[in-house]
Parts: structure tokens; sequence; C-alpha cells
């Protein structure tokens, strides 16, 4: 994972403001280039240019995986992955959000006030 994510973040050329999002269905294990630090130090450079980070964890404690590379809790959702498609839906109105607020570098990507929680968990954007 972490040699996905910092050659990622490397081929990634833009003078605009980006979204990073991060899915992943389990934890670093097979990384031989870039190490925890690495990615790390890469995310805190890139957020000081505008850079905002999601981090999507299936069946995990994703707070502590996005955590111990940098993105913040608000910007990290936990899903069952037998819930995929609503977890999709939810990262569709948060990146809608994101989008027409025009706010850079976010730490709240899935609890800004555009949001409403509905039942099940899903999220709708307040109207």
């Amino acid at each position: 994972m972490y040699d996905a994510i910092l050659s990622t973040i490397g081929e990634t050329k833009s003078e605009d403001s980006v979204l990073f999002i991060i899915m992943t269905d389990g934890l670093e294990n097979v990384s031989v280039e870039a190490t925890r630090d690495d990615v790390f130090k890469a995310i805190e450079e890139k957020k000081k240019e505008g850079w905002s980070f999601v981090f999507l964890g299936a069946d995990q404690d994703a707070w502590a995986a996005s955590g111990s590379i940098g993105i913040d809790q608000g910007s990290t959702m936990s899903f069952a992955s037998a819930r995929t498609g609503e977890t999709f839906n939810t990262l569709c109105v948060a990146t809608h959000c994101h989008v027409h607020r025009g706010v850079e570098n976010v730490s709240d990507f899935f609890t800004n006030p555009e949001f409403v929680n509905a039942d099940e968990g899903d999220r709708k954007i307040k109207k």
C-alpha cells in the first residue's frame, strides 16, 4: 500500500488542488520501496500545497491506519466490504460537497455540515 500511495503522489502533476482518495481492503504488508514515514512526509508536504486526502478502509480500523500516515479522522471512513455500494454513494456525496465548497485541504471530508445522517448510516446532501 505504501509503495502505491507514494508512487501515485509522485506521478500526480497538478497546479490545481488535488483530492487524493485511498481505498483499501487491507493493511500495509508488501511495500518494498516506501515506508510509513515516507508516506507520512509526502502527505504532509502535499497537504501544505492544498491537496486533500481521504482514506476508506474495508473491514479494518481505518482510523488507526489513516492516522498513521497523516490523514485526518474526519476524512476517514471504515466500511464493511459487504456495503461497498453504500460506501461509494457516501463518497460521491462527500466529493460533491467538497468540490462545491471550494475548500482546499479539508480535514472533515465525511463530517462536514452539508451532510445529514439518513437511515442505515447513509448520508445525503442537506437541502
